[in-house]
């Protein structure tokens, strides 16, 4: 009996023991789980940091136009970066400078001290050359603080109110370099643990996408006959369907919808209160200053690469100077294409180019294509038959006859507009 109690008493031991061993790693294995989780019980000190800086270039695929033009590349172009507190208006601004990679190449790259204090609070403080030269100021993050790093000192972004034209059933947002322009945001928040990890690069992704838009007339005809390949209409071919040369045609495109936003809260990485100008349109244009924004562009021969074919057409696309940056969120994205002739003598007014009276326009619904996401660039585009587009401009005519001679009848669109659709018109929408 006694030799039967020892065993279970040496079973009972080795039984305990082998639960403690257990326990003694999962102790470990949590605590090694929350350094790699970069716990905030980090050890109190000054950390010397330098980070090299990348953005992030999105190339999923073709690019459709203008290959070495249309893209995000991987170069974070500023030579500053701000470094922000989520949630306060606060900002600590880091200047860049460059470094030999081991390579030709130079790269970029900041540095940093961060004082780790007992309490678990922290204070950055720039480096402002390679000499490792303190700026006379820091910032001071509380603990248990997120951060983020951006090329601008607002932690909102939001249009000027001078940039947004309520027009009855819509709102206008007028595009503006100083505004409208390439934003950066690091992929992910930082803690203060994550802001003392020498290891790691800095990427940054954008805070905004990009848009190239366009409307080409085409020759249908060509391309039933060749069924891929090249497809080309010239300015002799546009006369003959139309019966007047391109350069008295003028085009808008409106691009807009539910994704576009009047404020963006760089922080939570979304639309920043509840404005009743949300979700506008942009416009096509002249942008080089504000009041010439929002006017009529005259027709002329682009070139469009799309799947198998290679469309040379007559139209407008936007140009690679005035390309449409602006924050998104994601939602539905609708496009307005308008398009009118001059018939007067001369060139038109400011006011005829401004005006959207008279205009035959069509609605494009990209969200059956596309939703965009910020860190894209988009390339959105229709495709008009020159022959189908004819025949609906000539019953535009008509209709505008008609009703001139007979005005209790008239059958016109909102705002004098005439709406068109065309049974074998293309959306074009790629993006990278």
């Amino acid at each position: 009996m006694d030799r039967f109690k020892l065993i279970v008493k040496l079973f009972m031991r080795k039984t305990f023991l082998h639960i403690c061993n257990i326990l003694l790693f999962l102790t470990i294995f949590i605590s090694c789980a929350r350094n790699e989780n970069h716990s905030e019980n980090i050890i109190a000190g000054n950390y010397t940091i330098q980070k090299f800086i990348h953005a992030i270039a999105n190339e999923t695929q073709s690019r459709g136009i203008n290959k070495a033009n249309d893209n995000f590349n991987d170069v974070y172009d500023p030579d500053y970066i701000y470094l922000h507190i989520v949630g306060s208006q606060e900002a600590l601004y880091i200047p860049l400078y460059t470094v030999n990679c081991g390579t030709k190449e130079e790269c970029k790259c900041f540095s940093y001290n961060i004082n780790v204090l007992e309490n678990g609070d922290a204070i950055v403080t720039p480096i402002i050359d390679d000499k490792g030269t303190l700026a006379s100021k820091g910032l001071s993050i509380p603990n248990g603080s997120s951060c983020y790093f951006s090329s601008v000192p607002e932690s909102i972004w939001e249009l000027d109110q001078e940039q947004i034209i309520p027009k009855q059933n819509h709102v206008f947002y007028k595009r503006d370099d100083a505004t409208n322009k390439e934003i950066y945001r690091s992929e992910g928040n930082y803690s203060i643990a994550e802001l003392t990890n020498i290891a790691d690069d800095l990427i940054m992704n954008r805070a905004c996408t990009a848009f190239t838009v366009f409307c080409l007339l085409y020759d249908g005809e060509e391309m039933s006959e060749k069924e891929g390949g090249l497809v080309t209409l010239t300015e002799e071919e546009f006369q003959s369907h139309l019966q007047s040369p391109s350069n008295q045609w003028y085009m808008k495109i409106y691009l807009g919808g539910n994704s576009f936003i009047t404020e963006y809260n760089l922080g939570t990485m979304d639309k920043e209160g509840d404005n009743e100008y949300n979700y506008g349109y942009y416009s096509t244009g002249d942008f080089s200053t504000v009041n010439k924004n929002c006017q009529f562009n005259q027709f002329t021969v682009k070139e469009v690469a799309y799947t198998s074919f290679y469309y040379t057409g007559i139209g407008y696309r936007s140009n690679n100077k005035i390309r449409l940056l602006t924050p998104t969120l994601g939602n539905d994205l609708d496009a307005y294409v308008l398009i009118k002739k001059w018939e007067g003598s001369g060139e038109p007014s400011e006011d005829w180019l401004a005006s959207d009276e008279d205009a035959l326009y069509t609605k494009i619904k990209l969200a059956d294509y596309t939703k965009p996401e910020n860190g894209y660039f988009y390339i959105l585009g229709l495709l008009l038959d020159v022959e189908e587009f004819n025949r609906v401009w000539i019953e535009k005519n008509k209709q505008k006859q008609e009703a001139e001679n007979n005005p209790a009848h008239a059958s016109r669109s909102a705002n004098g507009m005439h709406y068109f659709e065309l049974e074998n018109a293309k959306v074009i929408c790629e993006s990278y």
